[in-house]
């Protein structure tokens, strides 16, 4: 693999949502990268027209109350 710039998956995702990358150096793959966002998008599309399941929710949280042992 030969790469031409290295860029954070933070950098990436500031690019993409908020156009926060303007420097210069990354001019080369901002359009690579709104490509990719795109493609990402229509490939998820495809996956729930197939019925794929969406495992993105929020974490199960387990509150435990302790008894006092001697009351018991």
């Amino acid at each position: 693999i030969q790469t031409t710039k290295r860029l954070s998956y933070s950098k990436c995702n500031d690019c993409l949502e908020n156009g926060l990358l303007n420097n210069p150096d990354y001019d080369v793959c901002i359009e690579s990268l709104k490509t990719m966002e795109e493609l990402s998008y229509i490939l998820q599309e495809k996956r729930n027209k197939r019925g794929s399941i969406d495992f993105d929710f929020p974490e199960s949280k387990i509150i435990l109350s302790f008894l006092n042992s001697s009351k018991v």
